[in-house]
């Protein structure tokens, strides 16, 4: 078995004043599907990376990728955070 990224997607960088970090991840997720030229049932497993994730609420934010779509649910997901090298 071999794994491989397929697709990734970032937001623009800057402040996203009135955003939570729900619709962003979303946001990302659709963004990386899009570039992979995928459908969320084919997807194996999850890496999310974030940045500064002291500031989040959420303690465990790749779980947020399954509000994407329902056909992510139950798929392995992983957080990976580096400070600014996450990713």
């Amino acid at each position: 078995m071999s794994a491989c990224i397929v697709g990734w997607h970032h937001l623009k960088f800057g402040k996203h004043e009135g955003r939570d970090i729900e619709d962003m991840i979303v946001e990302a997720t659709a963004g990386a599907m899009a570039d992979a030229g995928i459908e969320p049932r084919e997807v194996d497993a999850i890496y999310l990376g974030t940045f500064n994730g002291g500031f989040v609420k959420q303690e465990f934010p790749a779980s947020l990728v399954l509000q994407a779509h329902p056909d992510l649910r139950f798929k392995p997901s992983t957080h990976v955070e580096n400070a600014c090298a996450t990713g």
